[in-house]
């Protein structure tokens, strides 16, 4: 992700630095590959607040999209599942 921020942009960037591709924009700054090397997640918390978005980045196709509050997530090691968490002082805050 780059841009300014609250609405950063999700782009693909060849290995010489020339852009391959834009995926989406928005107020996001946590993104991870998934272990299989084919899927993205994306997601904005903290005062960056955006919905999960899912990729399968070179068929340039957005999988999914939903309401997510985590403070941080993770792919599980098959790729077929996201892990995401709440920290205890966000809970303690919200409720």
């Amino acid at each position: 992700t780059y841009g300014y921020m609250p609405s950063a942009r999700v782009s693909i960037f060849k290995r010489s630095g020339a852009l391959s591709a834009d995926l989406t924009s928005g107020p996001f700054n946590h993104i991870r590959w998934a272990p299989n090397g084919r899927l993205l997640a994306i997601h904005g918390s903290g005062s960056v607040r955006a919905d999960m978005q899912v990729w399968e980045p070179f068929a340039l196709k957005k999988l999914s999209s939903f309401q997510c509050d985590a403070t941080a997530f993770s792919w599980l090691p098959s790729s077929l599942h996201l892990l995401s968490v709440i920290a205890f002082p966000k809970l303690k805050i919200d409720n």
